[in-house]
């Protein structure tokens, strides 16, 4: 039974730490396309419809749902890292992959949905594949909090 705990926190710090490997990405990404690609800005705001002279808000918002979205999967993945490490309770850990794995998920659907039957792209290949990626490694975190909760709970132990 204590292999069997230990085993689950393990898997619990490397879903943490996956957790936040992942959140990392995005924000390459829009680096990327903002500084280094001269049309790149350009195409993402004519996506959403917008104009040239909307620049530096378009930027500002999008730098700041992307640090909302990095704090999410830190807090999660910290919360994981502690609960593996018997350092914090669980709670927070459950709370946080259930949060993230129902926006991962609606992330998702509107990202299918948004594709619909168009041609699909490179980087919209890439986008489905993480938004699946993090839905598993926050699927393997909410399953290994449950277990070790469990488990915890039948070796009566404090965290």
């Amino acid at each position: 039974m204590e292999k069997k705990l230990r085993r689950n926190e393990d898997l619990l710090m490397m879903s943490g730490w996956g957790a936040i490997l992942v959140a990392i990405w995005p924000i390459i990404d829009i680096i990327m396309n903002i500084f280094l690609i001269p049309e790149g800005l350009d195409a993402m705001m004519a996506s959403f419809g917008l104009g040239p002279d909307l620049k530096t808000v378009f930027i500002v918002v999008i730098m700041a749902l992307l640090i909302v979205q990095l704090i999410f999967f830190v807090l999660a993945g910290r919360a994981a890292l502690g609960a593996g490490k018997r350092t914090k309770k669980t709670g927070p850990c459950l709370v946080f992959s259930i949060i993230l794995l129902v926006l991962i998920s609606i992330s998702l659907l509107l990202n299918a949905l948004e594709m619909g039957a168009d041609i699909i792209k490179t980087t919209d290949a890439i986008y489905l594949i993480l938004d699946v990626v993090s839905i598993l490694i926050i699927l393997q975190m909410l399953i290994s909090v449950c277990k070790v909760r469990s488990l915890r709970k039948k070796l009566n132990m404090e965290y």
